[in-house]
C-alpha cells in the first residue's frame, strides 16, 4: 500500500507535484506585482500649502517631468521668501516660472506671481 498516493502512506510523485503548483500559484501573483508597469502621476495642482515661510526665510518648490509617450518635458521653479519689512514678517511673495517643451506643440512658458498670507494666526487649542 505505500505505493498509494496518500499523505497516510507516504508521498507519493503525485502529492509533490500538488505541492509544487500550489507553491508556485501562491508565487505567481508575488511575481506579477513585481513586473508591472510604472505608476504615471497626473499634473500637478496649482495649490500651495497652508503656511507662509517664516520671516526673512526663503523656499524654493520644484517640479520636474518627463513624458516619454508624448515627447513633452515639464519644469517648475517657484522661490519664495518672505520679507520681514513688508506686511509685518506676514506675507510670503513668490516670483517663479514654468516652462514646458513639447515636440508635437511647440514650446510654452509661464510666469507665476503670488502673494500669500495667512489670514487667522495658529494658536493653541484654537479654530480656524
Amino acid at each position: 500500500m505505500s505505493n498509494l498516493p496518500c499523505a497516510f502512506f507516504g508521498q507519493g510523485p503525485w502529492l509533490k507535484r500538488t505541492f509544487k503548483r500550489q507553491r508556485m500559484r501562491a508565487f505567481v501573483p508575488f511575481l506579477l506585482l513585481l513586473c508591472g508597469e510604472q505608476a504615471l502621476a497626473a499634473r500637478p495642482f496649482n495649490t500651495d500649502d497652508a503656511r507662509v515661510v517664516d520671516p526673512d526665510g526663503s523656499q524654493i518648490e520644484t517640479f520636474v517631468k518627463r513624458q516619454h509617450t508624448v515627447g513633452e518635458r515639464e519644469f517648475w521653479f517657484l522661490p519664495a521668501h518672505n520679507f520681514s519689512a513688508l506686511g509685518g514678517g506676514r506675507v510670503e511673495l513668490t516670483l517663479g516660472g514654468i516652462w514646458v517643451r513639447s515636440e508635437p506643440l511647440g514650446d510654452s512658458r509661464a510666469v507665476v506671481a503670488q502673494a500669500k498670507t495667512l489670514l487667522k494666526a495658529l494658536e493653541p487649542n484654537g479654530m480656524g
